[in-house]
């Protein structure tokens, strides 16, 4: 099995995209892009793709996890689902 790229997926084979960005922007992005060890692009990819995964960016990093309402709710009642077994079996709790 080859790992080998298609024309279409190089990364060569994408059509530039002019930005206009106000200098200090620019220069925040350049911080962070070599903090982070990647190109301007990749810093700017990677931002915008987080901002569209719900996840928040802190220096770069993700540092938290937006998810709908009724998601977080039904975590949470999983997580005391879980808990109430727990409480029933506590010897098998270290």
């Amino acid at each position: 099995m080859s790992n080998k790229k298609t024309p279409e997926e190089k990364i060569g084979s994408i059509a530039p995209f002019g930005l206009r960005m106000l200098p200090e922007l620019k220069q925040r992005v350049e911080a962070a892009a070599q903090e982070n060890n990647r190109s301007m692009n990749a810093e700017i990819v990677a931002r915008l793709e987080a901002s569209f995964t719900n996840l928040h960016l802190t220096d770069g990093k993700v540092t938290a996890v937006t998810i709908p309402k009724r998601d977080f709710d039904y975590l949470m009642s999983n997580i005391e689902e879980i808990n109430r077994k727990m409480k029933l079996y506590p010897e098998s709790n270290d």
